[in-house]
């Protein structure tokens, strides 16, 4: 009887990749959140003008208004960071439904 074999860059492309892609996203998607505090921190430590400095200096003066502010927007950056990534997910690996 023949057997006929599947070549390896087949099994690779098809099943390893998208696979193997899954953790790679997950970690892409803890980056951000540590590029935000990071760029808090950055930002203050080299007096850049930006969120982060903006948002230390909110916290330095009691600005209740700017410290709101500032996390609304870290906030809604990384919902919506999250929300690609779970999109990407779901185009990724067909199994994984929401």
């Amino acid at each position: 009887m023949y057997k006929r074999q599947v070549p390896e860059k087949v099994v690779i492309n098809l099943h390893a990749r998208r696979n193997a892609l899954i953790p790679v996203l997950t970690l892409y998607g803890y980056t951000v959140a540590s590029l935000l505090g990071g760029a808090v921190v950055i930002e203050d430590i080299f007096s850049y003008p930006g969120m982060g400095y903006w948002t230390t200096q909110a916290l330095l003066n009691n600005d209740v208004g700017g410290i709101m502010a500032s996390t609304l927007i870290f906030g809604i950056v990384f919902v919506i960071a999250s929300l690609l990534l779970d999109i990407i997910y779901a185009l990724i690996d067909p199994r994984i439904r929401y």
